[in-house]
Protein backbone atom coordinates (compact mmCIF):
# COMPACT_ATOMS: atom_id res chain seq x y z
CA UNK A 1 0.00 0.00 0.00
CA UNK A 2 1.56 3.30 -1.03
CA UNK A 3 0.78 6.55 1.46
CA UNK A 4 2.44 8.97 -0.65
CA UNK A 5 1.41 9.99 -4.11
CA UNK A 6 2.92 12.64 -6.65
CA UNK A 7 0.41 15.55 -7.42
CA UNK A 8 2.03 17.69 -9.89
CA UNK A 9 4.81 16.84 -12.52
CA UNK A 10 3.21 13.49 -13.21
CA UNK A 11 4.96 11.41 -16.11
CA UNK A 12 3.46 10.54 -19.07
CA UNK A 13 1.43 6.97 -18.83
CA UNK A 14 1.51 7.25 -15.33
CA UNK A 15 -2.49 6.27 -13.51
CA UNK A 16 -4.56 9.18 -12.66
CA UNK A 17 -6.18 10.07 -9.60
CA UNK A 18 -9.69 9.03 -9.85
CA UNK A 19 -9.62 6.44 -7.20
CA UNK A 20 -7.01 7.51 -4.72
CA UNK A 21 -8.30 9.70 -1.70
CA UNK A 22 -5.91 12.40 -2.26
CA UNK A 23 -8.68 15.30 -1.25
CA UNK A 24 -9.82 18.34 -3.02
CA UNK A 25 -6.63 20.88 -2.60
CA UNK A 26 -4.58 18.29 -4.25
CA UNK A 27 -6.70 17.44 -6.69
CA UNK A 28 -7.06 21.12 -7.82
CA UNK A 29 -3.44 21.58 -7.97
CA UNK A 30 -3.81 18.56 -10.33
CA UNK A 31 -6.19 20.72 -12.35
CA UNK A 32 -4.39 23.63 -12.64
CA UNK A 33 -1.59 22.14 -13.82
CA UNK A 34 -3.23 19.87 -16.38
CA UNK A 35 -4.53 23.26 -17.49
CA UNK A 36 -1.14 24.52 -18.30
CA UNK A 37 -1.03 27.05 -15.28
CA UNK A 38 2.15 27.09 -12.82
CA UNK A 39 2.17 25.18 -9.66
CA UNK A 40 4.52 23.86 -6.95
CA UNK A 41 6.11 20.57 -7.40
CA UNK A 42 3.91 18.42 -4.47
CA UNK A 43 2.91 15.65 -3.74
CA UNK A 44 -0.30 14.23 -1.38
CA UNK A 45 -0.35 11.88 1.84
CA UNK A 46 -3.49 10.17 0.77
CA UNK A 47 -6.43 9.09 2.96
CA UNK A 48 -5.08 6.20 3.90
CA UNK A 49 -3.20 7.10 6.20
CA UNK A 50 -5.77 8.82 8.42
CA UNK A 51 -7.74 5.37 7.87
CA UNK A 52 -4.47 3.36 8.85
CA UNK A 53 -4.19 6.15 12.10
CA UNK A 54 -7.95 5.84 12.83
CA UNK A 55 -8.04 1.91 13.60
CA UNK A 56 -6.98 1.86 16.72
CA UNK A 57 -8.86 4.55 17.77
CA UNK A 58 -12.39 4.94 19.27
CA UNK A 59 -15.71 4.41 17.03
CA UNK A 60 -16.72 8.72 16.03
CA UNK A 61 -20.20 9.51 17.50
CA UNK A 62 -23.29 9.88 15.36
CA UNK A 63 -23.14 13.55 16.67
CA UNK A 64 -22.06 16.25 19.18
CA UNK A 65 -25.56 15.79 20.94
CA UNK A 66 -23.79 16.05 24.33
CA UNK A 67 -20.32 16.00 26.82
CA UNK A 68 -20.14 12.49 26.63
CA UNK A 69 -20.06 13.09 22.62
CA UNK A 70 -17.27 15.64 23.08
CA UNK A 71 -15.46 13.06 25.15
CA UNK A 72 -15.18 10.83 22.81
CA UNK A 73 -14.19 12.95 19.69
CA UNK A 74 -11.59 13.62 21.85
CA UNK A 75 -9.89 10.32 22.55
CA UNK A 76 -10.68 9.63 19.12
CA UNK A 77 -8.12 12.92 18.36
CA UNK A 78 -5.79 11.55 20.99
CA UNK A 79 -6.01 7.91 19.75
CA UNK A 80 -4.31 9.28 15.95
CA UNK A 81 -2.17 11.33 17.64
CA UNK A 82 -0.36 8.76 19.39
CA UNK A 83 -0.80 5.72 17.08
CA UNK A 84 2.57 4.86 15.66
CA UNK A 85 2.77 5.61 11.77
CA UNK A 86 2.85 2.43 9.13
CA UNK A 87 5.72 0.24 8.25
CA UNK A 88 7.17 2.13 5.31
CA UNK A 89 5.49 5.29 5.34
CA UNK A 90 8.23 7.19 6.96
CA UNK A 91 10.48 6.30 4.13
CA UNK A 92 7.65 7.29 1.69
CA UNK A 93 7.72 10.74 3.68
CA UNK A 94 11.18 11.23 2.89
CA UNK A 95 11.57 10.00 -0.82
CA UNK A 96 8.19 12.66 -1.49
CA UNK A 97 10.26 15.58 -0.29
CA UNK A 98 13.10 14.52 -2.07
CA UNK A 99 11.20 14.09 -5.32
CA UNK A 100 10.25 18.02 -4.96
CA UNK A 101 13.43 18.77 -6.35
CA UNK A 102 16.78 20.12 -5.27
CA UNK A 103 16.18 23.51 -3.09
CA UNK A 104 17.37 26.00 -5.92
CA UNK A 105 14.34 25.03 -8.08
CA UNK A 106 11.68 25.44 -5.65
CA UNK A 107 12.00 29.02 -5.85
CA UNK A 108 12.05 29.37 -2.07
CA UNK A 109 13.36 28.29 1.28
CA UNK A 110 13.74 24.21 2.19
CA UNK A 111 10.71 24.59 4.13
CA UNK A 112 7.62 22.86 3.35
CA UNK A 113 3.94 24.05 3.49
CA UNK A 114 1.17 21.07 5.01
CA UNK A 115 -2.32 21.71 4.18
CA UNK A 116 -5.16 19.80 4.92
CA UNK A 117 -6.59 18.14 1.49
CA UNK A 118 -10.10 17.03 2.19
CA UNK A 119 -12.56 15.12 0.60
CA UNK A 120 -14.96 18.10 0.11
CA UNK A 121 -12.48 21.33 -0.14
CA UNK A 122 -12.63 22.25 -3.89
CA UNK A 123 -16.53 21.83 -4.04
CA UNK A 124 -19.31 24.56 -3.49
CA UNK A 125 -21.24 24.37 -0.59
CA UNK A 126 -18.67 21.96 1.52
CA UNK A 127 -15.12 24.09 1.20
CA UNK A 128 -14.92 23.93 4.59
CA UNK A 129 -12.70 27.04 4.36
CA UNK A 130 -10.24 27.84 7.76
CA UNK A 131 -11.89 24.69 9.40
CA UNK A 132 -8.80 21.69 9.06
CA UNK A 133 -5.07 22.85 9.79
CA UNK A 134 -2.25 23.67 7.55
CA UNK A 135 0.79 24.56 8.47
CA UNK A 136 3.48 26.69 6.07
CA UNK A 137 7.03 27.28 6.51
CA UNK A 138 7.65 23.91 7.84
CA UNK A 139 11.32 22.74 8.17
CA UNK A 140 11.83 18.78 6.56
CA UNK A 141 12.51 17.87 10.46
CA UNK A 142 9.07 18.58 11.48
CA UNK A 143 7.44 17.07 8.70
CA UNK A 144 6.43 14.18 10.44
CA UNK A 145 4.91 15.75 13.03
CA UNK A 146 2.91 18.55 10.75
CA UNK A 147 1.56 15.68 8.68
CA UNK A 148 -0.35 14.19 12.01
CA UNK A 149 -1.42 17.59 13.19
CA UNK A 150 -3.37 18.23 9.89
CA UNK A 151 -4.81 14.73 10.10
CA UNK A 152 -5.99 15.31 13.70
CA UNK A 153 -7.24 18.57 13.23
CA UNK A 154 -10.21 16.12 11.03
CA UNK A 155 -11.79 15.09 14.38
CA UNK A 156 -11.93 18.74 15.94
CA UNK A 157 -15.38 19.75 16.95
CA UNK A 158 -15.82 22.48 14.78
CA UNK A 159 -14.79 20.03 11.74
CA UNK A 160 -16.79 17.21 13.23
CA UNK A 161 -20.22 19.39 13.36
CA UNK A 162 -19.65 20.87 9.69
CA UNK A 163 -19.25 17.03 8.67
CA UNK A 164 -21.93 15.56 10.02
CA UNK A 165 -24.48 18.13 8.99
CA UNK A 166 -23.76 17.86 5.38
CA UNK A 167 -23.30 14.22 5.53
CA UNK A 168 -19.76 13.94 4.60
CA UNK A 169 -18.25 10.91 6.18
CA UNK A 170 -14.92 11.10 7.68
CA UNK A 171 -13.73 7.65 8.50
CA UNK A 172 -14.62 7.17 3.94
CA UNK A 173 -13.33 9.99 2.73
CA UNK A 174 -10.22 9.69 4.49
CA UNK A 175 -8.31 13.24 5.35
CA UNK A 176 -5.47 13.87 3.26
CA UNK A 177 -2.34 16.08 3.15
CA UNK A 178 -0.53 18.48 0.08
CA UNK A 179 2.81 18.99 0.51
CA UNK A 180 4.61 21.52 -1.51
CA UNK A 181 7.99 23.83 -1.27
CA UNK A 182 6.59 27.03 0.87
CA UNK A 183 6.73 29.68 -1.32
CA UNK A 184 7.02 33.19 0.67
CA UNK A 185 7.10 34.80 -2.69
CA UNK A 186 6.40 39.34 -2.33
CA UNK A 187 2.59 38.99 -2.44
CA UNK A 188 0.25 36.53 -2.09
CA UNK A 189 -3.89 36.13 -1.80
CA UNK A 190 -7.22 34.97 -3.49
CA UNK A 191 -8.96 35.87 -7.00
CA UNK A 192 -11.88 35.13 -8.16
CA UNK A 193 -14.45 35.43 -11.04
CA UNK A 194 -18.14 34.44 -12.08
CA UNK A 195 -18.31 34.17 -15.45
CA UNK A 196 -22.04 35.34 -15.47
CA UNK A 197 -21.74 38.42 -13.31
CA UNK A 198 -20.58 41.86 -15.51
CA UNK A 199 -17.82 42.36 -13.09
CA UNK A 200 -14.32 42.00 -13.70
CA UNK A 201 -12.51 39.60 -11.52
CA UNK A 202 -11.87 40.27 -7.87
CA UNK A 203 -8.32 40.09 -6.52
CA UNK A 204 -7.17 40.12 -3.19
CA UNK A 205 -3.92 40.68 -2.15
CA UNK A 206 -3.27 38.81 1.66
CA UNK A 207 0.41 39.85 1.92
CA UNK A 208 1.74 42.50 -0.16
CA UNK A 209 5.42 43.99 0.33
CA UNK A 210 5.03 46.88 2.78
CA UNK A 211 4.46 50.26 0.80
CA UNK A 212 4.06 48.36 -2.83
CA UNK A 213 1.21 47.71 -4.85
CA UNK A 214 0.66 44.39 -6.77
CA UNK A 215 2.67 44.32 -10.24
CA UNK A 216 0.82 44.68 -13.24
CA UNK A 217 1.98 41.96 -15.46
CA UNK A 218 0.83 40.40 -11.87
CA UNK A 219 -2.79 41.42 -12.44
CA UNK A 220 -2.97 40.51 -15.80
CA UNK A 221 -1.55 36.77 -15.42
CA UNK A 222 -4.22 36.61 -12.61
CA UNK A 223 -7.18 38.05 -14.61
CA UNK A 224 -6.23 36.03 -18.31
CA UNK A 225 -5.90 32.61 -15.62
CA UNK A 226 -9.44 33.38 -14.26
CA UNK A 227 -11.02 34.15 -17.36
CA UNK A 228 -9.54 30.51 -19.09
CA UNK A 229 -10.70 29.02 -15.80
CA UNK A 230 -13.97 30.34 -15.48
CA UNK A 231 -14.43 28.87 -19.38
CA UNK A 232 -13.73 25.92 -18.31
CA UNK A 233 -15.30 25.49 -14.70
CA UNK A 234 -17.45 27.88 -14.15
CA UNK A 235 -17.29 30.57 -11.68
CA UNK A 236 -13.87 30.06 -9.80
CA UNK A 237 -11.58 31.53 -7.40
CA UNK A 238 -7.84 30.62 -6.99
CA UNK A 239 -5.37 31.50 -4.37
CA UNK A 240 -1.82 32.23 -5.80
CA UNK A 241 1.51 33.62 -4.49
CA UNK A 242 3.64 36.03 -6.67
CA UNK A 243 7.58 36.51 -6.83
CA UNK A 244 8.32 39.69 -9.10
CA UNK A 245 6.34 38.97 -11.98
CA UNK A 246 6.20 35.41 -11.77
CA UNK A 247 2.89 34.02 -10.37
CA UNK A 248 1.91 30.19 -8.48
CA UNK A 249 -1.06 28.92 -8.03
CA UNK A 250 -1.91 27.34 -4.85
CA UNK A 251 -5.39 26.28 -4.97
CA UNK A 252 -8.77 26.17 -7.61
CA UNK A 253 -11.94 26.21 -6.08
CA UNK A 254 -15.83 26.76 -6.87
CA UNK A 255 -16.93 30.09 -6.40
CA UNK A 256 -19.94 31.74 -5.51
CA UNK A 257 -20.04 35.85 -5.49
CA UNK A 258 -21.70 37.30 -2.53
CA UNK A 259 -25.29 38.39 -3.10
CA UNK A 260 -27.15 41.38 -1.71
CA UNK A 261 -28.97 40.10 1.27
CA UNK A 262 -32.51 41.85 2.22
CA UNK A 263 -32.69 43.62 5.35
CA UNK A 264 -32.98 42.05 8.81
CA UNK A 265 -37.23 41.76 9.50
CA UNK A 266 -36.53 42.59 12.81
CA UNK A 267 -34.51 45.34 12.08
CA UNK A 268 -38.02 47.78 12.89
CA UNK A 269 -38.22 46.18 16.37
CA UNK A 270 -34.65 48.02 16.75
CA UNK A 271 -36.15 51.25 17.03
CA UNK A 272 -33.72 54.00 16.87
CA UNK A 273 -29.82 54.55 17.27
CA UNK A 274 -26.93 52.20 16.02
CA UNK A 275 -27.61 49.06 17.41
CA UNK A 276 -24.92 46.49 16.45
CA UNK A 277 -25.44 42.38 16.50
CA UNK A 278 -22.89 41.10 19.48
CA UNK A 279 -22.49 38.10 17.18
CA UNK A 280 -18.84 37.82 18.82
CA UNK A 281 -19.80 36.95 22.16
CA UNK A 282 -23.72 36.05 21.51
CA UNK A 283 -23.74 34.46 17.92
CA UNK A 284 -26.94 31.98 19.13
CA UNK A 285 -30.65 32.72 20.59
CA UNK A 286 -30.70 33.48 24.07
CA UNK A 287 -32.51 31.49 25.96
CA UNK A 288 -35.96 33.36 27.64
CA UNK A 289 -33.96 33.37 31.22
CA UNK A 290 -31.20 35.10 29.59
CA UNK A 291 -32.89 37.55 27.62
CA UNK A 292 -34.70 38.57 31.52
CA UNK A 293 -31.49 39.27 32.67
CA UNK A 294 -30.84 41.30 29.87
CA UNK A 295 -33.63 43.48 29.96
CA UNK A 296 -33.53 44.07 33.40
CA UNK A 297 -29.78 45.11 33.77
CA UNK A 298 -30.53 47.37 30.99
CA UNK A 299 -33.21 48.82 33.03
CA UNK A 300 -31.32 49.45 36.13
CA UNK A 301 -27.68 49.25 35.65
CA UNK A 302 -25.90 52.49 33.93
CA UNK A 303 -23.19 51.15 31.73
CA UNK A 304 -22.87 53.69 28.75
CA UNK A 305 -24.14 51.64 26.50
CA UNK A 306 -28.04 49.99 25.89
CA UNK A 307 -28.83 46.56 25.17
CA UNK A 308 -32.42 45.25 23.56
CA UNK A 309 -33.15 41.12 23.01
CA UNK A 310 -34.99 41.16 19.58
CA UNK A 311 -35.88 37.70 18.04
CA UNK A 312 -33.86 35.60 20.73
CA UNK A 313 -30.28 37.45 19.38
CA UNK A 314 -28.80 40.60 21.34
CA UNK A 315 -27.75 43.68 20.55
CA UNK A 316 -26.24 46.52 21.83
CA UNK A 317 -26.15 50.20 20.78
CA UNK A 318 -23.44 53.08 22.82
CA UNK A 319 -26.19 54.95 25.05
CA UNK A 320 -25.88 59.07 24.48
CA UNK A 321 -25.28 59.56 28.25
CA UNK A 322 -22.23 57.02 27.47
CA UNK A 323 -19.67 59.40 28.90
CA UNK A 324 -21.42 61.30 32.04
CA UNK A 325 -22.53 57.56 32.93
CA UNK A 326 -19.10 56.24 32.97
CA UNK A 327 -17.82 58.99 34.72
CA UNK A 328 -20.54 58.66 37.13
CA UNK A 329 -20.00 54.63 37.58
CA UNK A 330 -16.48 53.82 37.16
CA UNK A 331 -14.88 53.54 40.37
CA UNK A 332 -12.12 56.76 41.27
CA UNK A 333 -9.49 54.31 42.19
CA UNK A 334 -9.87 52.36 39.19
CA UNK A 335 -6.39 53.72 37.80
CA UNK A 336 -4.75 53.51 41.50
CA UNK A 337 -5.68 50.47 42.31
CA UNK A 338 -4.36 46.90 39.60
CA UNK A 339 -7.88 45.33 38.07
CA UNK A 340 -6.66 42.20 39.54
CA UNK A 341 -7.06 43.59 43.46
CA UNK A 342 -10.44 45.01 42.45
CA UNK A 343 -11.57 41.64 41.09
CA UNK A 344 -10.40 39.78 44.12
CA UNK A 345 -12.24 42.07 46.54
CA UNK A 346 -15.05 41.84 44.46
CA UNK A 347 -15.03 38.38 44.86
CA UNK A 348 -14.80 38.74 48.36
CA UNK A 349 -18.07 40.32 48.21
CA UNK A 350 -20.03 38.43 46.35
CA UNK A 351 -19.28 35.42 48.54
CA UNK A 352 -20.27 37.71 51.80
CA UNK A 353 -23.02 38.62 50.10
CA UNK A 354 -24.60 35.57 48.61
CA UNK A 355 -23.78 33.97 51.97
CA UNK A 356 -26.65 36.68 53.74
CA UNK A 357 -28.87 36.12 51.35
CA UNK A 358 -29.35 32.68 53.02
CA UNK A 359 -30.03 29.17 52.03
CA UNK A 360 -33.43 30.17 50.44
CA UNK A 361 -33.62 33.33 49.02
CA UNK A 362 -36.21 34.87 47.02
CA UNK A 363 -36.23 35.47 43.63
CA UNK A 364 -36.29 39.55 43.89
CA UNK A 365 -33.10 39.39 46.49
CA UNK A 366 -31.23 37.14 44.07
CA UNK A 367 -32.12 39.46 41.51
CA UNK A 368 -31.24 42.64 43.35
CA UNK A 369 -27.74 40.77 44.20
CA UNK A 370 -26.85 40.15 40.36
CA UNK A 371 -27.64 44.11 39.39
CA UNK A 372 -25.66 45.49 41.96
CA UNK A 373 -22.70 42.92 41.28
CA UNK A 374 -23.74 42.99 37.62
CA UNK A 375 -22.59 47.37 37.93
CA UNK A 376 -19.98 46.96 39.87
CA UNK A 377 -17.95 44.37 37.76
CA UNK A 378 -18.97 46.34 34.65
CA UNK A 379 -17.10 49.22 36.50
CA UNK A 380 -14.50 47.22 37.40
CA UNK A 381 -13.71 46.41 33.46
CA UNK A 382 -14.53 49.33 32.31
Amino acid sequence: MRFCVPVTGRAPGMPGHADIPIGGKARSLARLESAGWPVPPAFAVTGELFRHLRRAGPPLPAGLRDAADLVVLERARDALLSAPFPAGFEDELRDGVARLGPRSSRRASDHLSVRSSFASEDRLGALAAGLFHSAINVAASSLNQAVRAVLASALSPAVFRYTTERRLDLEDAGMAVLVHPFLAGDASGSAAWDPAASAPPLIEVARPVVGAALAIPVRDKLDRALRELGRQHGPVEVEWVSRGDDVTFLQLRAYQRSRTQPRWSGAAALGSGSWQWDAAHNPLPLSPAHAGLIRLVDERCQLGFRQKVVGGYLFHSQDSNAAALLTANTPTTTEATPVRKQLASLEVELGRRTSALGPAPTLEAALDLFVALYQRLFAVLQ
